[in-house]
């Protein structure tokens, strides 16, 4: 079987919300014993080789409706591909084989505040061919329950059609010697004392804006605490930095930009508590690293969340400030609390190792080629 990838997402060496699991699966798929084969469609090449059994195919650059609806299906059937599997929402409507689509979340058609600003125009664009894309798809993958009521409510799509497929934590999340991880992250980012951590991005819907609020509360008990924000420094760090500052927390809150695998092993490890108040998840993968590294969770009682952590994590309210702040208190000051999350949160971690998630998606990309 042959089967083909838009591989755009890994282009650059970025694992994203997206590249990060395709990047999981090519290198689940490379240790495979089959004679199974991968093709990788990009515009660029991937940075990162996946062994004998996959290789990358580079397209001329075009305009991007005319890459993913003319360049890429004729790529297909120019390698004679089996089956061909989007990471993304978007497939190629004149694919010469079966197609397989990932929708992860529908967040900017559920959230309100990002349907108010996508606009009448890109409103009617995203419902009109999300769900083109989606009734044209032999199969759709998504990552929890959540996403796949969403895009039944949203789309229209049969449910029997989608398949529920959690997201893969990289092997190199991981438990260390926690006296290692605070002299790796004394060294590389300065940090010496206790500190509470989040990892992600910093657009609206993972409402650090409002951490910061518990934050400055909660140091006003635990004067040595400081909070850790890792990311990019894009996509509303701006206005997060100032309210920062006018929260007068220029000391305390540490943006330390975006980290790779290892150094977020080390800052997840040593960190008191990791706190991710989101707004909206399809999944909520920083979650499952922190518990895969050992590391006590808060995290929200909405969207997806509460089905990925299970009992493993506290959830909150994350519109109710009051109540994080009392959460975040609660746990810092009780070590039994912190033990026993320690504990679940190993073993909830290892239902989203490689196998779990990646073996299932290949599974479906054969049952799909062989249909």
């Amino acid at each position: 079987m042959k089967i083909g990838i838009d591989a755009r997402e890994i282009e650059q060496g970025v694992s994203t919300g997206i590249g990060g699991p395709l990047n999981d699966f090519l290198r689940y798929f490379a240790r495979q014993s089959m004679e199974d084969e991968c093709v990788l469609f990009s515009s660029r090449r991937v940075p990162v080789e996946f062994g004998p059994k996959v290789r990358n195919v580079v397209l001329d650059p075009a305009p991007t409706f005319v890459w993913d609806q003319q360049c890429l299906p004729e790529a297909i059937r120019t390698h004679e591909v089996d089956v061909f599997y989007s990471p993304y929402y978007k497939i190629p409507l004149r694919a010469s084989c079966p197609t397989v689509s990932a929708i992860l979340d529908l967040m900017y058609l559920a959230l309100p505040y990002y349907r108010k600003r996508l606009g009448p125009w890109r409103w009617a664009y995203y419902m009109t061919m999300g769900r083109w894309f989606a009734h044209k798809a032999d199969a759709i993958v998504t990552c929890s329950e959540h996403s796949k009521r969403d895009i039944t409510r949203f789309y229209g799509v049969a449910p029997r059609k989608i398949h529920v497929i959690p997201l893969s934590v990289d092997e190199a999340y991981r438990p260390c010697r926690i006296q290692e991880a605070r002299a790796a992250v004394r060294k590389r980012f300065d940090l010496k004392g206790p500190y509470l951590l989040y990892v992600g991005n910093f657009k609206y819907h993972k409402n650090v804006r409002r951490l910061l609020r518990v934050f400055k509360r909660v140091a006003m008990e635990f004067r040595d605490l400081s909070l850790v924000l890792a990311g990019p420094l894009r996509d509303g760090y701006e206005a997060l930095r100032t309210y920062r500052n006018e929260l007068s927390l220029r000391e305390k809150v540490v943006f330390v930009g975006p980290v790779n695998r290892q150094e977020a092993r080390f800052l997840y490890v040593a960190a008191e508590v990791f706190v991710m108040p989101s707004l909206y998840e399809g999944f909520g993968l920083p979650p499952v690293e922190a518990m895969a590294c050992g590391t006590p969770v808060i995290t929200s009682e909405v969207t997806s969340m509460p089905e990925v952590v299970g009992d493993a994590a506290v959830l909150v309210d994350p519109y109710n400030v009051d109540e994080m702040i009392e959460a975040v208190r609660r746990l810092l000051s009780d070590e039994e609390q912190r033990r026993a999350l320690r504990e679940k949160g190993l073993a909830r971690a290892r239902r989203f190792g490689w196998e779990q998630a990646c073996g299932p998606l290949y599974a479906l990309l054969r049952e799909v080629a062989g249909k």
